[in-house]
């Protein structure tokens, strides 16, 4: 895992910015255990473990999403570089997880 214990979540919801802070090692056994027991469908939660260890922040604007086709949360790693990941409205569960993290 990285350096760091954490991994920022920023969360634009109502045009209200929200900030929680991700437990690296849970985010990415979470991942990893979906990722795991859906085989037939783990493509995003694959994704996040591949990238979890570099991860220093998560950016989603919701109000954003909430008008593309397909939404997409904001990556910036510890190296600075930065990605996207595009979650079909369809992974629901990834959704919902995200969603609880961000409250």
């Amino acid at each position: 895992m990285g350096k760091n214990e954490f991994i920022e979540l920023i969360v634009v919801r109502k045009a209200e910015t929200l900030t929680n802070n991700l437990n690296r090692k849970d985010f990415f056994e979470l991942m990893d255990s979906i990722r795991k027991n859906y085989i037939n469908n783990n493509e995003i939660s694959s994704r996040f473990v591949s990238i979890i260890p570099k991860v220093k922040s998560m950016y989603i604007n919701e109000d954003r999403n909430r008008e593309m086709d397909t939404p997409f949360i904001g990556i910036e790693m510890i190296d600075g570089s930065r990605t996207t990941i595009s979650i079909p409205r369809y992974h629901k569960i990834i959704w919902g997880i995200l969603d609880e993290f961000s409250k």
